[in-house]
């Protein structure tokens, strides 16, 4: 049946291991019933209400595909904390985790069983949290996966099995549609950003390559639509099609970043490039972000004195200071935010590590050349640590005429 309906790989659990009390001897059954069909990859059943799911997961065959755990069926929280500790367990063994949050529709189930919904801000809230992991998500309807697209930070170690979306007419387009919408208004600006570069240095024009130009086949695109797919072409031809719509500049799409003649009191210096008029305009405000990350000296043996009796993923608030220019950035302008384990968009996987954003006006930067430097009290001795950039971006908002 399989091969026929050109099923190649079928992650599949056994439903009568469901409510068995022995799950130990369920799952050796299961997979013993499995061996020898080839398009089924076998997944162990676990509850981790079992007082002895610690034994149950040691005892899990390395034949499986992994684990299916059952929220709805079960009758747990997926963001209970009591159950964080069987989370970490199987993200540190790798154990790729199928989690079904409905199965069936609830109005036909018997009475008696204690059948929980799962909610689509208890499903959010563990992808915030979840440690680092593959994770499929079953029986997702149309307000969980729109829900946690919006508000997930770790998406990209997420997926969702789509029955329910397939069930309801237009559920699954509509949900593509509005991800891709947002995606599309994200690049949108980054386009623009890059447009303003290469114009302003005097390029005879700028060329979209490898832009998906064909509409997604699962969307239904009217005439307007294929119009708005067409805006991006239509800006950045000219540097006068966009000059009051927002911009934002990447300056984390290069592995290595070249410094020279660095002032020996900065830790760090990056050289990044805008050629943007924004910045000559009056009460102009814009936003710089990225992800900073510190470690110990690997060249160093002694005690790290920065780090004592804090998170190892960062230094104390205040301790880092960050200069534009050679202008020391108002501590009032900084927001320093703590982020967990997650892949972030440019690729990598960051263990945690702080989010920092800092608001300025356009005076602090020139057009053309800028410098971003790091400044901290000690250095250089060998003792403090290395601090790490990541995903460095330079937003400029849209301004109105009476600003310039």
């Amino acid at each position: 049946m399989l091969a026929k309906a050109k099923v190649l790989k079928a992650y599949t659990g056994d439903l009568g291991s469901v409510y068995r009390l022995d799950l130990d001897r369920a799952n050796r059954e299961f997979l013993q019933a499995c061996q020898g069909v080839r398009r089924i990859a076998p997944l162990a059943a676990l509850n981790p209400r079992d007082m002895n799911w610690r034994q149950t997961l040691a005892d899990v065959s390395p034949a499986f595909a992994g684990v299916i755990l059952y929220p709805y069926l079960h009758n747990w929280r997926l963001d209970d904390p009591a159950y964080a500790e069987c989370f970490k367990q199987l993200a540190k063994r790798r154990m790729p985790v199928w989690i079904n949050i409905m199965l069936g529709d609830s109005r036909f189930r018997h009475a008696g069983l204690a059948c929980r919904p799962v909610a689509a801000s208890e499903l959010t809230g563990f992808g915030q949290a979840a440690p680092p992991n593959r994770y499929v998500i079953q029986g997702a309807g149309v307000g969980h996966v729109a829900a946690f697209m919006k508000s997930a930070p770790a998406r990209s170690r997420f997926r969702f099995e789509i029955s329910r979306l397939t069930d309801v007419s237009g559920a699954l387009a509509k949900t593509i549609q509005e991800y891709h919408e947002k995606s599309a208004s994200r690049k949108l600006e980054q386009m623009r950003g890059a447009a303003q570069n290469y114009l302003a240095q005097g390029a005879s024009g700028v060329y979209l390559f490898n832009f998906r130009c064909l509409p997604n086949p699962y969307v239904k695109v009217s005439s307007a639509d294929l119009r708005k797919l067409g805006t991006i072409l239509k800006q950045v031809g000219q540097l006068d099609t966009f000059q009051k719509l927002a911009k934002q500049y990447l300056f984390w799409n290069e592995f290595l970043q070249i410094e020279t003649a660095r002032p020996s009191r900065y830790r760090q210096t990056l050289r990044f490039f805008i050629r943007d008029p924004l910045l000559r305009a009056k009460r102009t405000y814009v936003t710089i972000q990225f992800r900073e990350v510190t470690r110990k000296n690997p060249h160093y043996v002694g005690p790290f004195r920065a780090m004592k009796g804090r998170p190892a993923s960062w230094v104390p608030n205040g301790r880092l200071h960050y200069f534009f220019n050679e202008k020391q950035t108002p501590e009032n302008r900084i927001r320093r935010e703590a982020q967990p384990e997650k892949r972030i968009p440019c690729g990598f996987v960051l263990d945690r590590h702080r989010l920092v954003t800092i608001h300025l006006t356009g005076s602090h930067l020139k057009y053309g050349g800028n410098q971003f430097s790091v400044f901290m009290p000690g250095f250089p001795h060998e003792s403090e640590p290395y601090v790490y950039i990541y995903e460095f971006t330079v937003r400029a908002p849209v301004i109105s005429d009476e600003n310039r």
